[in-house]
């Protein structure tokens, strides 16, 4: 078997996804403020596992890492969250 890159040694090829996938597939990260470009942007800062398809020149997001890097943005929201006594 011939290996392109280093991603097809450790991830499965049908978990990456592009980025308006991503957003198509889970709708609510609009209310993280998340994008299409916010997503490449991570990507490209690491914060998501990913890799540029060559002949399209699009990002593709390994889908668990997208969902690890939700649930950490919600758990932060959910710390940060002020509960007022009434």
């Amino acid at each position: 078997m011939l290996l392109t890159n280093s991603y097809d040694m450790y991830y499965d090829p049908n978990d990456f996804k592009t980025c308006a996938e991503l957003i198509e597939k889970y709708p609510n990260v609009d209310l993280l403020g998340w994008s299409a470009r916010n997503l490449g942007i991570y990507q490209s800062g690491t914060l998501l596992i990913g890799k540029r398809s060559g002949r399209e020149s699009k990002t593709l997001i390994y889908e668990p890492s997208f969902l690890e890097l939700m649930d950490f943005a919600n758990n932060q929201l959910d710390k940060r969250r002020v509960y007022l006594k009434l």
